[in-house]
């Protein structure tokens, strides 16, 4: 919205200046005396399009104070809960607090754009912890999937045994975008969530995440049948399934199987946004499809202990009293790219930076000095590179030296980096990498992406604006999913109306 806000006036501003000249054409005015009364209309019009832009800014300070004090409600009836259960047969063992670190997002619905197209949510019978209760806040709702994944777990009765399980792979952010997903799945068809994370990988979810219950499946036996879940662009049958299918239709191998298993994937929310069967329950209990995936990664995955002890205490010493400060996460390894980052690249890296920081602090030799650029990145040497190539800009890296994320230590070292991406006033980001674009998730605002190689990964964000030579702010910051729209088309019940981002 923000967006287009500047768009608007932009547009009203050229309007007006084609209408000027027409105007002065008209009148006769010729020479000096039509180049002042334009350049007086013109200066008018800049007034009013930055006026525009700082109401936009108050807005979005309104909102921001909106989010810290629904956080802060959030943060009290955990307390609440807590006191409220402490007599009850819960599972003591899962800490189930709020925290910072937990997002608390309106339900409400008035923004009057039900547009008639989107069919009703069928009715629920099954699922103990009653989530599709119309009365309930995000924050009940989602404290009673907790429940309900505990009283599954528990095999309390009367509970039925329904689960989905995700098989991830690759690397952390490609594992964790499965996680969100799975976690959104279960919460649309009353399934407990497990996932197959250290199949493959170098770590455990506990070495990495405070859990609200324990997803990790090497500790839990699921049986009985069994339906795939798996994600497939090119297949029409199964982009069907993704959005026209009712998860929770038994009649369906999907809807009747005890267990789904959820393969690789992206991110698969705004499939199930889209889904004309599950679309009016994720927006009564989110509002809007953007928020969806960080609220639901930011309460299950909350940082484990030594992972935050190892967050707060760099954000202590190099963060605190910055007068800005700026992220960089360059994704330049061999594995990614398969090419040297040319001196021109990271020219452009550089320049992006610079034209993000605001001109206050530029202009301002103190502020300037007190300014920090953290970087993150995927090699030692791009690491090094950084501190000289940014200079005289002061640049901080997290850890004394680089580590291989090939071990719980280094996995550990990688989301510590990811966190503090998250904690900077902006970010720059490498287009087409989950770490880049999940710090952008959790930060809960979008990056800027420099696009420079031929060979690198296109920015995969249709909306975009650049802000230096191959320096593109994006204007969303939910995991991207390639081709998006093609993918869309191959479903039998696409309708044109999923192709917008307000749908």
């Amino acid at each position: 919205a923000s967006s287009l806000l500047d768009v608007e006036a932009t547009f009203k501003l050229l309007k007006g200046t084609s209408q000027l000249r027409t105007m002065c054409k008209r009148d006769g005015l010729g020479g000096g005396e039509r180049i002042k009364k334009l350049a007086t209309e013109m200066n008018q019009r800049l007034e009013r399009l930055e006026s525009t832009i700082e109401e936009r800014e108050r807005i979005v300070a309104s909102l921001k104070q909106q989010q810290v004090d629904a956080l802060k409600h959030l943060a009290t009836a955990a307390d609440a809960g807590r006191h409220a259960s402490s007599g009850d047969n819960s599972d003591s063992g899962d800490d189930d607090r709020g925290d910072g670190d937990s997002r608390a997002v309106s339900t409400d619905d008035d923004d009057g754009d039900d547009d008639g197209s989107v069919a009703a949510p069928p009715q629920k019978t099954s699922g103990a912890a009653g989530l599709f209760d119309a009365s309930k806040s995000l924050e009940e709702v989602l404290e009673r999937f907790v429940q309900l994944n505990k009283d599954i777990r528990s095999r309390k009765e009367g509970v039925a045994q329904r689960w989905v399980v995700a098989v991830p792979a690759a690397q952390m952010n490609n594992r964790l975008r499965v996680v969100v997903s799975a976690l959104a799945f279960g919460m649309l068809t009353d399934r407990a969530v497990l996932v197959q994370f250290k199949d493959g990988y170098y770590a455990d979810l506990n070495d990495m995440f405070d859990q609200r219950f324990d997803m990790e499946s090497t500790r839990h036996q699921v049986g009985g049948s069994r339906a795939p879940f798996t994600f497939s662009e090119n297949d029409a049958n199964v982009v069907s399934t993704m959005l026209c299918a009712d998860f929770n239709d038994r009649s369906t191998p999907l809807g009747s199987a005890d267990v789904v298993d959820m393969g690789p994937s992206p991110n698969m929310i705004p499939f199930f946004w889209r889904n004309t069967n599950h679309h009016a329950q994720l927006r009564q209990w989110f509002g809007a499809e953007e928020v969806i995936y960080s609220t639901l990664a930011k309460y299950f995955l909350r940082p484990s202990a030594r992972v935050a002890e190892m967050q707060r205490e760099f954000e202590n010493k190099h963060l605190s009293g910055a007068s800005y400060t700026l992220g960089m996460h360059l994704r330049f390894g061999n594995d990614f790219r398969g090419e040297v980052v040319s001196d021109a690249e990271w020219a452009r890296w550089k320049e992006c930076g610079e034209a993000i920081v605001p001109r206050r602090i530029k202009d301002d030799p103190a502020l300037r000095e007190k300014a920090v650029w953290f970087v993150a990145a995927d090699t030692g040497e791009s690491r090094a590179k950084a501190i000289t190539t940014f200079a005289p800009w002061k640049v901080v890296t997290f850890g004394e030296e680089w580590l291989r994320s090939n071990n719980p230590p280094g996995v550990q070292a990688a989301l510590v980096e990811l966190l503090l991406l998250t904690k900077v006033d902006n970010r720059v980001l490498t287009p087409g990498s989950s770490y880049s674009e999940q710090a952008a998730a959790l930060a809960g605002k979008p990056g800027y992406f420099v696009s420079v190689s031929p060979k690198q990964k296109r920015i995969p964000y249709a909306a975009k604006t650049e802000v230096s030579p191959q320096c593109f702010k994006v204007h969303s910051y939910q995991p991207s999913v390639a081709r998006f729209v093609d993918v869309l088309k191959r479903a039998r019940c696409f309708d044109l109306d999923m192709v917008s981002v307000a749908y």
